[in-house]
């Protein structure tokens, strides 16, 4: 139950549900779903399945349709600003929601007093159950335990937020991008005091083809890992006590800049002057947020010797690392 209410009519979660053209996915996702769902300028009957289902529920669904398209970003600030729930939670229109996750996290969440409870999800696509954080994670966040979470990053769907929490340090998603979440989830892991876990799979994540990420090019996607390396080092950096945090942050950092570097080396399109300036531009944006180098003990395991060879080239002189690949 995702609308849940106490005696005096309380509502304990409030899910916000970003919906844009899913008119083929938003009846199952909402079937399983019982609290705020969003529509964000829809050009299929979205719109028009919602008002359905909210004059079906109307205790339990709210519907706000955006006056322009701002991305699920915008559609999920819109929906925190009405959520009225205890604790919030955040689900893709493609997705489903086991019907008893949201009652199960949020007994987790009460048990424990934690800011964030997490739990396994199934991903569709190689239909493998991915767990949430160790047990050595959870519970209050020291610093290690912080830094292990933010370089690992995770998923906004998959958890509960505290609400009091997301509003008085007033976090809200970047709009009109894709990968907004990202330094949503790592800003969270910085400011909660605990975090808990539900270790049942009851999220089910699906490979959209239609998404934002899945339509992407190449150029968007450096694009967008550059912008995601930026918004990360500008939210991150500007924490009291950042120094902290900053082994995870630029593990995460350092992830990014290599997808960002791969993305560029592998443009079809644009011609040789285009791209170096490209991987130019990741150079200097690397030296600017990643100020401790490539070692670093939180760095994920799949980063290899072979990985900093290419970041340290490019750091170096990326026509020279252009050149090499190309030849």
């Amino acid at each position: 139950m995702i609308h849940m209410q106490n005696k005096e009519h309380q509502v304990r979660v409030s899910v916000i549900v970003p919906v844009y053209n899913a008119e083929e996915t938003i009846v199952a996702c909402a079937g399983n779903l019982v609290s705020q769902t969003l529509d964000d300028c829809s050009t299929d009957q979205s719109f028009a399945i919602l008002q359905q289902i909210m004059a079906q529920f109307p205790d339990k669904v709210k519907v706000y349709q955006t006056e322009e398209n701002s991305g699920p970003g915008g559609a999920r600030n819109i929906g925190m600003k009405y959520a009225s729930g205890m604790y919030i939670g955040f689900v893709d229109s493609d997705d489903l929601a086991d019907v008893t996750m949201y009652e199960k996290l949020f007994l987790r969440a009460q048990e424990t007093h934690a800011d964030i409870v997490d739990c396994a999800f199934i991903n569709e696509e190689t239909q493998a159950i991915v767990m949430p954080a160790d047990d050595c994670l959870t519970g209050q966040l020291d610093n290690h335990r912080r830094n292990t979470l933010i370089a690992a990053e995770g998923y906004v769907w998959s958890k509960l937020f505290r609400t009091s929490l997301l509003k008085e340090h007033r976090v809200l998603f970047r709009e009109g991008t894709a990968m907004e979440d990202t330094d949503f989830v790592l800003y969270v892991y910085a400011i909660a005091d605990s975090l808990q876990t539900v270790k049942e799979p009851l999220y089910k994540h699906v490979c959209n083809r239609e998404s934002i990420m899945q339509k992407m090019d190449g150029y968007s996607s450096y694009v967008t890992s550059k912008n995601a390396m930026l918004a990360i080092y500008d939210r991150m950096s500007g924490l009291s006590g950042y120094e902290k945090i900053q082994a995870g942050c630029e593990a995460m950092l350092i992830g990014l800049y290599l997808s960002a570097i791969v993305y560029c080396l592998e443009l079809k399109e644009e011609n040789e002057r285009e791209v170096i300036a490209c991987l130019q531009d990741l150079a200097e944006i690397r030296h600017k947020v990643i100020l401790n180098g490539y070692k670093n003990e939180y760095l994920l395991q799949g980063i290899d010797e072979n990985c900093m060879r290419i970041m340290e080239l490019n750091d170096r002189n990326s026509e020279e690392l252009y050149q090499i690949y190309r030849n």
